[in-house]
Order: C-alpha cells, then structure tokens, then sequence
C-alpha cells in the first residue's frame, strides 16, 4: 500500500513540477516574443519617419533650386518632421537632420551663404548616421538581456 501512496505522489509532483515549469517557459518565450514584436514595430516606425523627412528635404531643395519659396508656411512640414524625429532620434540623427533643415533654409534665403555644405553630402551623411542608429536598435544589447 504504502509503494501505490509513493508512486501516486510522485507522479502527481511530477505533473505538478513539469507543468509549471512549461508554464514559466510558454510566459518568457510570449514575453520575448512581444518584446521583439514591439522593436520590430519601432524600428519600421523610425523607418517611416526618417524616410519622410528625407523626402520632404528633398522636395524643398528642388523648389529652391526652382524658386524660393514665398510663404514660410511651406517650410512646416519639414520642421514638423524635425520634430518627430527629435523626439525618438539619436543626437547624431538629430544633429544630422538639423544641418540638413539649415541647409534647406538657406537654399530658400534671398542671399544664401557661399560657405554652406553640399546638400548631397549632408544626405548621405544623415543616411549613414540612420542606418547605424537602426543598425544599433536591431541588435541586442548586454542590458536587454540581462533585464529579460
């Protein structure tokens, strides 16, 4: 009686242990997997955003190139955009981004300075500076992994 009492708590125990422990493992692969889930999100949005503002640059120079701009209010979008991009970029993609919106203010300036940089090295150079930023957010830092 006593071997049916001992193999009836060992397998109940058993049970019990490999249940919870399938519980913790299932709750950490789901917590990992949102937490991807919420840096792929992130980086599609810095994606987006910085692809905007790029096009919005660019369409400014050409209209400079054009004709300046008449109306001030036509240089919001590209300072809203500056905006958004404040608020999650890096400095260096900040900084970056700002010498590119004093650039396109400049080209729509009655009397541009002789001194200002080409547009196309300030572009490239603000791609680099994303592609890194993006490139840092992809992989996993030694905190993350210590904090997961």
């Amino acid at each position: 009686m006593a071997d049916q009492w001992f193999t009836l708590v060992s397998v109940l125990s058993g049970t019990i242990v490999g249940g919870l422990l399938n519980s913790f493992v299932a709750s950490r692969a789901k917590q990992q997997e949102w937490k991807l889930g919420l840096l792929r999100e992130r980086i599609l949005e810095r994606q987006r955003l910085y692809a905007d503002f790029l096009a919005s640059s660019q369409r400014l120079i050409v209209q400079a190139m054009d004709a300046k701009l008449s109306n001030a209010a036509e240089m919001s979008v590209i300072h809203n955009e500056l905006a958004r991009v404040e608020l999650v970029a890096s400095r260096e993609v900040i900084d970056s981004a700002t010498k590119i919106c004093s650039h396109i203010l400049d080209s729509h300036a009655q009397n541009p300075p002789k001194d200002r940089a080409n547009f196309y090295d300030l572009k490239t150079k603000f791609v680099c500076t994303v592609r890194e930023e993006l490139a840092s957010l992809e992989r996993p830092s030694k905190s993350s992994k210590r904090a997961s």
